[in-house]
């Protein structure tokens, strides 16, 4: 039993039940009730030592005292506490169980149907005193708009309240509802009061006030209900009985910086973040510590100090606080210059700057320059190292500030080795500050070096042929530009393979490219002359960073403003990149999906985007960012549906009529050494079954067949790989 008290009062009515003297212990025990001292504890004790003894009279004696007695002496509260937790020992009994149940009635008086519960359970004789209390707790605990949980139920349930017609417990799930008795409350757990899935069904305003006093419990909800890890498109699915589609976006960008400083919550980077429900709360602030620390590179480090730092929303002292620690650690890695490249050192200065203009009260100045602690570095390379826009531009920032004589110089020098976006701060700034000589020194810099400044020539290019910055690049020839450009474009296309940092270069030339109309291009090929545009459609063709369709839309507008590089020798059939050969039957299906193109799903993305778009700030919004990318996806679709189906020709049998092997033969040959025949069939690339032994005409194996004719050995692969057929006869394959 539990541990006995040791008091005078309880030590003696524990000794006279040891002694079963059980008249004296009554007597003693109607004076102890009467002691406020005297506790559940302490009754327990001495209940259980009773039951220990096996007096079942006695120990009904006492029990019906201590209800008699604590319930009109104003402690029910009490007596239902010993009678809740002593219910497995109490004897059967019609009068204790009266007195019990007048006990409840008085203890719980302000229960939903507190009379009907009790007549459910301690009025029923089949279910014995310890199951009928157990019960009737049971039914206590779950209150009118309780969340219960039933195991053969999809769903939770909400408890409507007490039927005392029908003498059940009444519980909706929803669509239906069902009553539940002193016997079947039994199958029933309590819910959890914040469970989402119950609110969602039964707490709709609950969620919506949530929504918009507290985004981040509404969150927290979510991801303990269906976490503790959510992608981001599941996490938004989930709350969209609480936030329309139409209202995401204005939602999630006011909700997400306070779902992000939750204690309770992870969310990773990028638009579209995972969420995660952490086990032990940490605040923002801790969490915002340790990524510092954790922080692989400087430049990473102190781009993460300034997003901290342009942030709002923050608690003001817990913001000092973080700050401060940022500006000591990076003050310590400062006097340690001696461990640090130039380049953290010059960005440590700037973020330190920053820091400092933004919080003076907190960061103090560095009151060092950085000629000082880098001595003899090249300035304007190490400008060149800082890919991070947001850091560049403060680097840039501080320059200005530092060096108000020699930043141009440096501005202009650092031009050649920066990407398209940091290459465009550094434009600005001398273009605003009237440097248009450096700028075009610049441009003729890269112009010099198109192999080394890659990212920088696609800049120019869009800069040039776009006609910003005045007259800085009036001397630039656009045509030598472009093909400059376009021969960069593939080295960095061929480098993209291998280099996942390229790719969004990669895609940002594209849609340059291949922008709708001809974009800058058709203006720079009406204003080259012949040679230009020869070398151009050099530069085009096969070009690593463009796709197949904006390839031949480039090439299509080189046709159409200079035709006469167009006037190819005849080729063989299987060898004229221009035409693709196809049966009228794989056409058609082309056309059909071509037209499923433009006339449901690009117009059905349209309509995505203007939506999208009308909910507000598109900076961070996941709906528009995914429709845009719907949008370049099905465009390059389109675009190369249609100029595949421009170049189709509908396959005649009289071209496959001769005794050679060509596109549209069928060949009957026999596989050496094994003698085994087949024949296969050379058509066009919608027309291709491999199983069936019809091949695209281009494919490497159809390759090895054009040409040949009855008697000729076949050879393809090499090595193991090797197969060899020789070509018993040759015919129409259509």
């Amino acid at each position: 039993m539990t541990q006995q008290p040791h008091d005078d009062q309880a030590t003696l009515l524990l000794a006279l039940a040891a002694a079963r003297q059980f008249d004296d212990l009554e007597a003693a025990w109607m004076g102890a009730l009467e002691d406020p001292a005297f506790g559940p504890d302490a009754a327990l004790a001495v209940l259980g030592a009773v039951a220990d003894l096996e007096a079942a009279k006695p120990l009904e004696s006492l029990t019906w005292l201590l209800v008699s007695t604590w319930t009109e002496g104003g402690r029910a509260a009490e007596a239902r506490a010993v009678i809740r937790r002593a219910a497995d020992l109490l004897p059967a009994s019609d009068v204790l169980c009266d007195e019990i149940a007048g006990l409840y009635g008085q203890a719980c008086a302000d229960a939903d149907g507190i009379d009907t519960l009790v007549e459910m359970t301690l009025g029923r004789d089949d279910l014995g005193l310890p199951t009928a209390v157990a019960r009737l707790e049971t039914l206590l605990a779950l209150p009118p708009g309780a969340f219960v949980v039933d195991p053969r139920r999809r769903h939770p349930g909400c408890v409507l309240g007490v039927d005392a017609e029908r003498k059940v417990l009444k519980v909706s799930f929803g669509e239906s509802e069902r009553g539940y008795d002193a016997v079947t409350i039994a199958s029933v757990e309590a819910g959890d009061a914040e469970d989402y899935r119950a609110l969602v069904a039964f707490g709709a305003e609950r969620l919506a006030e949530l929504a918009e006093s507290d985004p981040a419990e509404l969150a927290r909800l979510v991801l303990k209900a269906h976490g503790p890890e959510m992608r981001f498109r599941d996490f938004k699915t989930a709350l969209e009985p609480v936030i329309p589609a139409k209202a995401w976006s204005r939602w999630w960008s006011k909700a997400r910086d306070l779902v992000r400083r939750s204690p309770h919550l992870d969310v990773s980077g990028g638009p579209q973040p995972t969420l995660t429900l952490r086990v032990r709360p940490r605040s923002f602030e801790d969490r915002a510590r340790e990524t510092f620390d954790e922080a692989g590179l400087p430049a990473a480090r102190l781009a993460f100090v300034l997003a901290y730092a342009s942030e709002t929303g923050h608690d003001p002292q817990a913001e000092a606080e973080v700050l401060a620690y940022f500006a000591g650690a990076l003050g310590r890695r400062l006097e340690a210059r001696a461990q640090a490249e130039p380049a953290e050192v010059l960005g440590t200065l700037a973020v330190l700057a920053e820091l400092h203009r933004r919080h003076p009260e907190v960061v103090g100045p560095t009151g060092t320059a950085f000629q000082t602690l880098a001595p003899g570095a090249d300035l304007a390379a190490v400008v060149a190292s800082f890919a991070d826009a947001g850091l560049a531009r403060c680097v840039l920032s501080y320059l200005r500030e530092t060096l108000p004589e020699a930043w141009p110089q440096v501005f202009a020098g650092a031009v050649p080795a920066c990407g398209p976006g940091v290459c465009d701060l550094l434009a600005a700034a001398l273009f605003e500050a009237g440097h248009e000589d450096l700028l075009a020194q610049a441009a003729a810099e890269v112009m010099r070096r198109p192999d080394e400044c890659r990212a920088a020539i696609f800049w120019l290019w869009t800069a040039a042929t776009a006609g910003r910055f005045g007259r800085a690049f009036a001397d630039v020839d656009r045509a030598s530009l472009t093909i400059r450009f376009l021969l960069a474009a593939d080295k960095i296309g061929q480098d993209a393979r291998d280099d996942r940092g390229l790719r969004p270069l990669v895609s940002e030339i594209r849609s340059a490219v291949g922008a709708r109309g001809g974009g800058p291009l058709r203006a720079v090929l009406e204003a080259a002359d012949d040679a230009q545009a020869k070398d151009i459609r050099a530069a085009a063709e096969r070009n690593r960073a463009l796709t197949d369709a904006i390839r031949s839309r480039v090439l299509d507008l080189v046709r159409k403003i200079h035709p006469s590089h167009f006037a190819a020798p005849a080729v063989e059939p299987w060898e004229d990149e221009n035409v693709i050969y196809t049966t009228a039957q794989a056409l058609q299906k082309q056309e059909e999906a071509y037209g499923d193109l433009v006339t449901i799903r690009i117009p059905a993305n349209a309509k995505a985007i203007g939506a999208a778009a009308e909910l507000g700030d598109v900076s961070d919004n996941a709906e528009f960012t995914s429709a845009l990318e719907e949008r370049d996806r099905l465009a390059e679709r389109a675009e190369r549906l249609q100029a595949d189906i421009g170049k189709a020709r509908i396959l005649m049998a009289s071209l496959a009529a001769g005794d050679t092997v060509t596109v549209g033969s069928a060949v009957r040959a026999r596989r050496l050494p094994d003698g085994q025949e087949q024949t296969l069939r050379f058509l066009g690339p919608w027309d291709a079954d491999v199983e069936n032994h019809v091949y695209f005409y281009r494919a490497p194996l159809a390759l090895a067949f054009m040409g040949k004719k009855a008697g000729d050995v076949v050879t393809y692969g090499e090595g193991p790989n090797e197969q060899r057929w020789e070509v018993l006869g040759v015919g129409p394959g259509l």
